[in-house]
């Protein structure tokens, strides 16, 4: 049977990024809620009948892209949390082994010497 191996540095690689991609989702968020709006009449005055269609459909949209920034949110947050955990799964295999071979610290794959 061949030995297999899990990189646990590059899940590490791979949260990290999460984790910074997290943090750049903030400024979307932000922007998307709050600096996005448009006031009433900044699309037109009364006089111009479709004022009113435009505000509401940007309205709706902003909503709605603001649904979108939440869900990739969510979707990347949860995606980060359940790599972090198969990590650590990987992370306690690999200490459960060297400590079982009589390691615990070094190099897993070899016992200690004054055992």
């Amino acid at each position: 049977m061949e030995d297999l191996r899990v990189d646990v540095s590059g899940i590490n690689e791979v949260i990290s990024k999460l984790q910074h991609l997290l943090l750049d989702m903030e400024g979307a968020r932000t922007t998307s809620r709050y600096e996005t709006e448009i006031p009433p009449g900044a699309l037109g005055n009364a006089d111009f009948l479709q004022a009113r269609q435009l505000h509401v459909a940007h309205s709706d949209m902003k909503l709605y892209l603001e649904a979108v920034v939440e869900s990739l949110d969510a979707l990347i947050d949860d995606y980060g949390t359940k790599t972090a955990k198969m990590r650590d799964g990987y992370s306690d295999q690999e200490y459960d082994i060297a400590k079982g071979m009589g390691g615990g610290s070094g190099d897993p794959g070899r016992p200690k010497l004054n055992d």
